[in-house]
């Protein structure tokens, strides 16, 4: 994305923030939260945390006007997304990520798709599991 550039990292751990931000060549490591959410240069967030702090960080970012892009779930309950649903609807664009492209059985059955070996699928189911 050639219009994007990485403005901060942020991690509780302190010194976990360094070592990615210096081979993302990317200027700001925060270890507070809300320090990167204060921070006027950033526009938007990646929320890739542990499910049970997503909805408080989505939340959090959203009533920081901040954009999210969030690794699913966006949250454990029901309650906690509608929460942080209603903190986006404020007015900040909101996406939950859900990508298996790098998913080893993903790409196996897209290139079948993609060379023809089973035809031209006309239904597809996907069942999935994770831990």
């Amino acid at each position: 994305m050639p219009a994007v550039r990485l403005a901060a990292v942020a991690d509780p751990a302190s010194g976990a923030t360094r070592n990615p931000a210096d081979r993302l060549d990317c200027p700001t490591a925060y270890t507070e939260i809300g320090d990167l959410f204060a921070d006027p240069a950033v526009d938007a967030v990646v929320i890739a945390t542990p499910a049970r702090t997503h909805a408080d960080l989505v939340e959090a970012a959203a009533r920081a006007g901040k954009a999210v892009c969030c690794e699913k779930p966006m949250a454990t309950t029901l309650a906690d997304a509608d929460r942080a649903i209603a903190a986006a609807e404020a007015g900040v664009p909101l996406q939950v990520g859900f990508n298996r492209r790098y998913d080893a059985g993903f790409r196996a059955a897209h290139e079948k798709v993609a060379t023809g070996a089973i035809g031209t699928p006309q239904l597809l189911r996907s069942l999935t599991r994770d831990p």
